[in-house]
């Protein structure tokens, strides 16, 4: 027979597994100091640059001519 299980206490188990786990990733964002913020924040930053610097822009040019 199936092992009998309260829907209420399961509920409450993965809320709390739920908010451990992120309570562990803010620790971790929040116990760094500023020269570790800094780095991370700067190479986020320099991502974003690359990506940007990659992107194709295009102009009026660029455009196929109406075939009419």
């Amino acid at each position: 027979m199936a092992e009998i299980i309260n829907l209420r206490e399961f509920r409450k188990s993965r809320e709390r597994t739920s908010k451990s786990a992120r309570a562990a990733e803010n620790r971790a964002k929040s116990g760094r100091n500023k020269a570790e913020a800094a780095r991370d924040r700067d190479a986020a930053d320099r991502a974003e640059a690359e990506i940007d610097g990659k992107k194709i822009e295009r102009g009026e040019s660029d455009r196929p001519a109406d075939p009419k």
